[in-house]
C-alpha cells in the first residue's frame, strides 16, 4: 500500500508538469556524511520547469524503516559563478513521515545552494548543501544534502 501512494504521488508529480516547453527531471542521492536531518529518505526524484524557479520532489527511503519525503525549493538565484560552474539558491521546505519513529513526522524551511553544471546540454549535475530548520516535532538545526542530476526534455 505504502509503495502504491509512492508512486501515485510520482505520477501526478510528473504527469501535472508535462505540458510545458522544457522539463528536467532527475535523482539525487542523499549524502549522509555531510547532511544529518530527514528529508524522508535517501534516494530523491525531482521535477523542475524551466519557466518557473522551482523545483519540486519526492524522496524515498532504500533502507529500514519505511519513510517517504515531500520538497520544494524556489530558485531566487540561479547564475554562472565560474566558467562553466553555475550556482543556485533560495528558500524551501521539506516535509517527511517514518512509519517506526517516535517524532513519525518532520516539517521545517531549509535553504540549499547548489554548484551545478551541464556537461552536455541536456544533462545537468549538481551537488547541493541545505541549512534545514526543523520546526515540527521540535524545533532543530541541521544540514541535508545531495548528490545528483537531472536530465531535460524540450
Amino acid at each position: 500500500m505504502k509503495k502504491r501512494i509512492f508512486v501515485v504521488g510520482l505520477l501526478l508529480l510528473f504527469t501535472t508538469s508535462a505540458s510545458v516547453f522544457s522539463l528536467g527531471i532527475g535523482a539525487a542521492f542523499g549524502l549522509n556524511g555531510i547532511g544529518d536531518e530527514n528529508t524522508g529518505g535517501n534516494i530523491m526524484l525531482s521535477a523542475k520547469l524551466d519557466q518557473l524557479p522551482m523545483v519540486l520532489g519526492l524522496s524515498y527511503n532504500l533502507d529500514d524503516p519505511f519513510s517517504f519525503g515531500l520538497y520544494g525549493d524556489w530558485q531566487m538565484v540561479r547564475q554562472p559563478l565560474v566558467n562553466f560552474v553555475n550556482i543556485y539558491a533560495g528558500p524551501g521546505f521539506f516535509f517527511s513521515y517514518t512509519d517506526v519513529s517516535d517524532d513519525a513526522v518532520q516539517l521545517g524551511l531549509r535553504i540549499p545552494v547548489a554548484l551545478y553544471i551541464f556537461p552536455v546540454d541536456f544533462l545537468e549535475l549538481f551537488l547541493e548543501v541545505a541549512p534545514a530548520f526543523s520546526f515540527v516535532p521540535e524545533i532543530d538545526l541541521g544540514f541535508q544534502s545531495a548528490l545528483g542530476f537531472r536530465f531535460w526534455f524540450n
